[in-house]
């Protein structure tokens, strides 16, 4: 029997790939080019006089007429120049408290009603164990009988929309 020949990849991935590269090199050749520039920059940075307060005026200019920097970049520049050293964490918004909740879940609305069950079943369960016992219930609930739970989360919310209505 005779070999068979290799397969030859497809046009369209062979052009898709020429392009993917030429590309690739035209970032990396740009990439490159700003490189040399930031080094003779800094070069020439290096060799301006600081004591000429025309100078120091000028630089004061350059960097005031730059872009503000952005949220982050603002909260970056706040952690790295605490005192300490040590980074802050981010400050987070306050809840508003007038926001309504968020309704519970299918698995939330089952816990809530089989717990009591549970509990009786199993008296000296301490309830991180209880939980356990609960979630394996779920886990093994069909599809079908989840949606059930689906439902009454449903109802749930429509119920918690009515209230919220009425208030």
């Amino acid at each position: 029997m005779a070999p068979k020949a290799p397969k030859e990849p497809s046009s369209d991935a062979d052009t898709m790939r020429t392009q993917f590269i030429a590309k690739l090199t035209t970032a990396a050749d740009a990439m490159r080019q700003f490189s040399n520039f930031a080094d003779a920059l800094a070069r020439v940075a290096a060799k301006v006089p600081l004591d000429d307060p025309e100078v120091v005026e000028t630089l004061q200019a350059i960097i005031d007429a730059a872009p503000a920097p952005s949220k982050k970049r603002k909260l970056a520049e706040v952690e790295l120049s605490a005192d300490d050293g040590k980074k802050k964490k981010r400050e987070r918004k306050p809840k508003d408290p007038n926001a309504p909740k968020a309704p519970p879940s299918a698995y939330i609305l089952f816990q809530n009603e089989i717990r009591s069950v549970v509990r009786e079943q199993h008296p000296d369960v301490q309830y991180k164990e209880l939980m356990g016992i609960i979630s394996k219930q779920w886990n093994a609930l069909d599809q079908e009988q989840k949606q059930v739970g689906v439902m009454l989360l449903f109802n749930h919310y429509r119920l918690t929309c009515l209230r919220l209505a009425l208030l």
